[in-house]
């Protein structure tokens, strides 16, 4: 048995090329010294990051516009709650939407073509809700823009047209019954 952990050792020995222990225990203490300012480094850079989303953030709710806000509010309620709002995205002509049940922000690209629909409505509305505050109102004419649409959401947008009906004419055609029906 000493002489199998003899083996053992001279076996050890050769795997570390023949340093002794101070040898080693100095290399060691090398790397314990470079992780622990390796860690400092990435400690500072993840509290960096974290400042700046969190002032991103701030810069993105001060300087979010009215129709935004407002589209923001619409496509939540046109997609049934799936998304909770719009943002600028870092860069000022990027739109982002983000998810309401894990909170990720998606891009136009990223969306199905009905939620860009919906996105595109609710964007459209807001717009033209901003117009008229300051202008005469004008009819809104939509074309079937509610074909890529499944009925629940169909629903509730023709409750949002029929509220902005209220300050504007709407003419809505279609050639699906269940709008028909709806309205």
């Amino acid at each position: 048995a000493l002489e199998r952990d003899v083996r053992e050792l001279e076996l050890g020995l050769r795997a570390y090329g023949g340093r002794d222990g101070a040898d080693a225990a100095q290399e060691l203490s090398a790397r314990v010294a470079q992780l622990a300012e390796f860690s400092s480094i990435w400690a500072r850079r993840r509290l960096a990051a974290a400042v700046l989303e969190r002032v991103v953030e701030q810069y993105r709710q001060r300087h979010q516009g009215p129709v935004l806000t407002r589209a923001s509010a619409l496509f939540s309620r046109l997609t049934l709650g799936e998304y909770a709002k719009l943002q600028a995205g870092l860069e000022e002509t990027r739109l982002e939407c983000v998810r309401e049940s894990d909170g990720k922000s998606l891009e136009l690209e990223q969306l199905s073509r009905g939620t860009r629909f919906q996105l595109f409505l609710a964007l459209k509305l807001a717009s033209l809700e901003q117009y008229v505050k300051t202008a005469p109102p004008l009819p809104l004419v939509l074309d079937d823009v509610l074909v890529e649409w499944d009925d629940a959401r169909s629903r509730v947008a023709l409750q949002v047209l029929a509220e902005l009906s209220e300050h504007l004419q709407i003419l809505l055609f279609t050639h699906l019954e269940r709008d028909v029906v709806s309205a």
